[in-house]
């Protein structure tokens, strides 16, 4: 019989990050409304940075993507197109 849930523990700090952390809807309403932002890549899926990209280009703000290089180039290169140069990497 397989458990219906797991406990798992979080530190302060983790649990701010999962409290805090802005969903991509979110993310996109701060682009629209004017604002830039810095996102961390190993919290948002592609396909997600790829549509924050875009609307970060149609409003002509920046999208600063850090811990880049744990995306593959594919995927890096898919980002910048859709930011039509609204966007920055930080590959540390």
């Amino acid at each position: 019989m397989r458990p219906l849930f797991f406990i798992t523990t979080f530190t302060t700090v983790e649990f701010k990050k999962l409290l805090f952390m802005k969903l991509t809807s979110e993310i996109i309403n701060i682009l629209n409304a004017g604002g830039s932002v810095k996102i961390n890549c190993k919290s948002k899926l592609t396909s997600e940075l790829i549509n924050i990209a875009m609307a970060a280009s149609k409003n002509n703000v920046t999208l600063i993507c850090t811990n880049a290089g744990c995306k593959l180039t594919s995927e890096l290169i898919n980002i910048a197109a859709a930011g039509k140069g609204h966007v920055v990497f930080e590959l540390d």
